[in-house]
């Protein structure tokens, strides 16, 4: 694997990113094998809360959607855990998280009021 700081970072990747991002309540980026990764997706399920798994090991592009969220997280490490479209942190910030309660608070807030929606206007016949 190469140094994922010379991987370019596609700004489809990074829209590809904030799309999903944007419009799951728990996304977890992360790797499959990857012991930390597999923590946090269990705390989801112990608390039966649906999330979004992109194992970016598994795509052809990993390492492109890799370097992506390094540039947007600030080179935070796997697992990216973001919650209602915020970036929560890694594994360490999960588990406290939902020991303080935190976790539990942001997931109850009510949806956030979609971002670039467009709305139909109804258009009237001719009169």
């Amino acid at each position: 694997m190469s140094e994922l700081s010379e991987v370019p970072v596609s700004l489809d990747i990074l829209s590809e990113i904030q799309r999903t991002v944007a419009g799951q309540p728990v996304v977890v980026f992360s790797k499959s094998s990857c012991e930390e990764s597999l923590e946090c997706k269990r705390l989801f399920d112990a608390i039966a809360q649906p999330y979004v798994a992109c194992e970016i090991d598994q795509r052809s592009d990993g390492e492109e959607v890799e370097a992506a969220l390094l540039s947007l997280t600030q080179g935070r490490a796997l697992p990216n855990v973001f919650v209602r479209g915020q970036l929560l942190g890694g594994s360490a910030e999960m588990q406290e998280a939902a020991a303080t309660g935190l976790l539990e608070e942001l997931l109850a807030d009510s949806v956030l009021p979609p971002k670039g929606c467009v709305v139909p206007t109804r258009r009237e016949g001719p009169k």
